[in-house]
């Protein structure tokens, strides 16, 4: 069936709830749409839909109960969670260490060449220069000593990182990712990264005092129990003075999590999880760490996902 402009236009009030911005967005779209479904992909893959169905979500979201979403175990049960998410990301990184970072097609380990490795590596420097711009919304600075980056994966914003800070430590839980990461690194003439492997709860509470903590799309990798145990030992460890920037789901769609459930279900390699934001908030501040921003952002592709941003006021400082 031919694609009309009544079509065009029914398509465009069912999906965007709005008509054809112009006659020729119009004309175009019935001429270059071979079907109405391929019309429809069309328009559900813009940024257009994706932000009005994340508004959607969010409006249906706001003001309800929280889900069920188990955060408190057994120190058994936390290194059997432990324990699965360092078995899956040990694969991920030894198979396919760039896409597991940024989950783009073009980032497939059969696909990388040096130049889709340069590509690569230079998104990470609008990730990092979101520590100054939150810096400026909150109308303060930070120290630049030593920055602990959580989840370093393959140094994709570990690079840029290094150029704001007089150190980074830059952790991650899969040996193929550090090494990477080390290669990378070491071949752009950085110099100033130390390297480490965290794979087991202890790991996370014998690390040294640092200025700031830096994570992105790294948390929400973990289980709800996991993710609130790194968060209270990470918080600890910033020096007065110090701040952090980390972003993880406070909920996600459909969301809940139940750690019987969850232990007795086949591992799938790559999962996403949410903590609530009122359990972040109480760990943060058991940690004397202020809130200075909570902003909802873009990482998960889906609507739930969150930016913290805060600081370790110095003692005595109000």
């Amino acid at each position: 069936m031919p694609v009309t402009n009544d079509i065009v236009i029914e398509v465009y009030k069912n999906f965007l709830n709005r008509e054809p911005e112009s006659p020729d967005i119009l004309k175009a779209h019935a001429e270059r749409a071979n079907s109405a479904i391929e019309l429809i992909q069309t328009v559900i893959a813009s940024d257009e839909f994706r932000r009005s169905a994340q508004v959607a979500q969010v409006t249906k979201e706001y003001g309800q109960p929280l889900p069920a979403i188990e955060v408190d175990v057994s120190e058994i049960v936390l290194h059997q969670l432990m324990e699965r998410v360092r078995r899956e990301w040990k694969t991920l990184g030894e198979n396919d260490p760039y896409w597991s970072v940024l989950t783009n097609e073009a980032y497939r380990h059969s696909k990388m060449t040096d130049q889709v490795r340069d590509e690569f590596l230079a998104t990470g420097n609008d990730a990092a220069e979101l520590i100054d711009r939150f810096e400026a919304r909150a109308q303060t600075k930070l120290g630049r000593g030593t920055c602990f980056e959580l989840g370093c994966g393959v140094g994709r914003v570990t690079y840029y990182l290094s150029k704001k800070f007089a150190k980074v430590i830059a952790a991650d839980i899969s040996p193929g990712n550090i090494e990477l990461c080390k290669r990378n690194l070491e071949s752009l003439g950085v110099t100033n990264v130390e390297y480490l492997l965290v794979t087991e709860l202890a790991d996370y509470q014998s690390i040294e005092p640092y200025d700031f903590l830096y994570s992105i799309i790294v948390l929400q990798h973990n289980t709800p129990p996991v993710q609130k145990f790194i968060i209270d030992n990470l918080a600890k460890k910033i020096r007065p003075g110090g701040g952090c920037f980390f972003q993880t789901p406070a909920w996600l769609p459909s969301y809940s999590f139940s750690v019987a459930q969850h232990l007795t279900t086949e591992e799938k390699g790559f999962e996403m999880h949410a903590i609530p934001m009122p359990t972040v908030l109480r760990v943060l501040h058991s940690q004397g760490i202020r809130t200075l921003d909570i902003s909802p952002d873009h990482w998960t592709g889906l609507a739930g996902s969150y930016t913290y941003f805060g600081d370790k006021p110095l003692l005595g400082a109000t």
